[in-house]
């Protein structure tokens, strides 16, 4: 009988290797599990369908403000939030 393996899930920081930070996966077969963008996610990682979160609760307000952006609603001390 033929055991069940188990896959390694790969997690990736900011943007997956080889994956380029404005155009994504173009030149890369690699797709990673699970991203966590830090800050905010690159324009590269906007249509990953794995599992996103972000880290980046130590960016100002001025920030986000001055981008006219929505500040992402962490939950009370959580550091990374789900996408």
């Amino acid at each position: 009988m033929k055991q069940k393996e188990d896959k390694i899930k790969i997690a990736s920081i900011d943007i997956p290797s080889g994956w380029d930070v404005n155009e994504g996966k173009k030149n890369s077969n690699f797709i990673p599990d699970m991203n966590v963008s830090l800050t905010l996610p690159k324009l590269g990682i906007l249509d990953f369908c794995g599992f996103h979160y972000l880290g980046g609760r130590f960016v100002p307000n001025k920030m986000f403000i001055e981008m006219g952006l929505k500040k992402p609603n962490y939950i009370n001390n959580e550091l990374i939030i789900k996408l």
